[in-house]
């Protein structure tokens, strides 16, 4: 995108909302599913099984915290220290 002609901020908006739905339907699909398996380990007696289910639902939700805002901002804020595409190629035909 920032080959494109999009500034910094812009691409990360723009690239962020585009891969809103895929991160989220993916994630919600996972947390579920993993909601699931920690209530039937709990009904089964298996209460040592719970823990792990309950950790990969709390990093899902926090990876996708940060797939979806993080790395956006930290892209944005850093990235309008490099000169893009049609940025090289101004400088270059001056």
């Amino acid at each position: 995108m920032r080959e494109q002609g999009y500034s910094p901020t812009a691409a990360a908006i723009e690239a962020a909302r585009t891969r809103l739905r895929p991160v989220l339907m993916t994630a919600l699909r996972v947390v579920l599913g993993m909601m699931a398996a920690d209530g039937a380990c709990i009904r089964r007696g298996r209460r040592a099984d719970a823990p792990l289910g309950r950790a990969v639902i709390g990093g899902l939700l926090w990876a996708t915290l940060m797939t979806l805002f993080v790395v956006p901002a930290v892209y944005s804020t850093f990235s309008g220290h490099f000169k893009g595409k049609h940025q090289r190629d101004a400088d270059s035909k001056q």
